[in-house]
């Protein structure tokens, strides 16, 4: 074996990331080059990993010689290729490569409400997603505003409307609109609207609020459980048994009243609000709602289904009155 050959045999892998790069947005992408490497083989190993930047770039193919780097932001970047050849990973170079990326003007955001969508009741939140907006260097400001068309009905959660995911509760059936401002770190900024439908759920006319005279504040979920309890006992009866599904709980603090919005289900079948609004108000009038824990100031459906006439006495608007006969749905003599 001659010197030669064995000097070529033992010689080590030498790493060369190749030279530094410039790239200028909107262009976010770079093409990261190893291929100077010298003393490579098919048994090289390839590695690149980021070592810092002010964002994390996306690595195409991290053990190839080539790879791009990319969903890169305005600064430096610096990416380091390791290489070694063989079983003996210790045994290796390594180089690095420094990006800058510029920006030689602003380009304005672009928002991106998420499209228009619906829904259908009941639902605990809806959300709305614009975080696909985007910006040359990034998007730096939202605002959710609700479009003067929109419905007013319902809140926002957790200030969500200076986010990318608005996240808002207590909807109703009908159309929403919200309009989505974003803005970069120069003042620049762009909108966009999305409509979301409201649909009514397979069973709203048979949604059934009880109002009882609690704070919500207060009200504990041991409270709540017996009093659902105790209102399947009065729904149940010999040939079936009634189950209460909770849809939802509201009530203005310190008002002394809270809405308990529920079904009432049989078996697969819903039991029709109508009968369940009849029963309990039997209940009542037969003072079992001594029997409740809360007294129990109101019931009736969510969707009024009273058969109204000229004199009729029921208030479909749902406001009650001092009166125990209009609370409880009884005409007056």
């Amino acid at each position: 074996m001659s010197d030669d050959n064995y000097l070529t045999r033992t010689c080590a892998t030498t790493a060369n990331a190749g030279p530094d790069v410039q790239i200028v947005l909107p262009n976010t992408t770079v093409l990261l080059d190893g291929t100077g490497s010298t003393d490579t083989s098919l048994s090289t190993h390839w590695l690149w990993i980021q070592v810092s930047g002010p964002s994390v770039a996306h690595l195409a193919n991290p053990d190839q010689p080539q790879t791009f780097a990319l969903g890169l932001t305005k600064g430096e970047y610096q990416f380091q290729l390791t290489v070694w050849t063989g079983d003996e990973p210790s045994k290796n170079t390594s180089d690095s490569v420094a990006v800058t990326v510029r920006q030689d003007h602003n380009v304005p955001p672009t928002a991106n409400a998420g499209g228009d969508f619906s829904v259908t009741l009941p639902v605990s939140a809806v959300v709305v997603d614009g975080s696909k907006s985007t910006d040359d260097v990034a998007v730096t400001k939202w605002l959710w505003q609700r479009d003067a068309t929109s419905l007013a009905a319902g809140q926002i959660i957790n200030s969500s409307d200076h986010s990318p995911v608005l996240m808002f509760t207590g909807v109703v059936a009908g159309r929403y609109v919200w309009r989505l401002t974003v803005w970069d770190d120069q003042g620049a900024s762009s909108s966009d609207t999305v409509s979301i439908i409201i649909n009514e759920g397979p069973h709203h006319l048979d949604e059934v609020t009880v109002v009882v005279g609690a704070d919500l504040g207060t009200l504990s979920i041991l409270q709540l459980s017996t009093l659902l309890q105790k209102m399947e006992l009065f729904l149940h009866s010999a040939d079936r048994v009634v189950t209460i599904h909770l849809i939802s709980l509201t009530g203005l603090p310190h008002s002394g009243e809270v809405s308990v919005t529920f079904v009432a289900q049989s078996g697969k079948d819903v039991v029709p609000g109508v009968e369940v609004v009849a029963t309990l108000r039997h209940q009542v009038l037969l003072d079992s709602s001594e029997l409740l824990d809360l007294p129990l100031l109101s019931v009736d459906t969510v969707v009024c289904q009273n058969n109204c006439s000229g004199t009729c006495q029921y208030v479909c608007d749902k406001t009650r009155t001092e009166s125990e006969e209009n609370k409880w749905g009884k005409r007056s003599e």
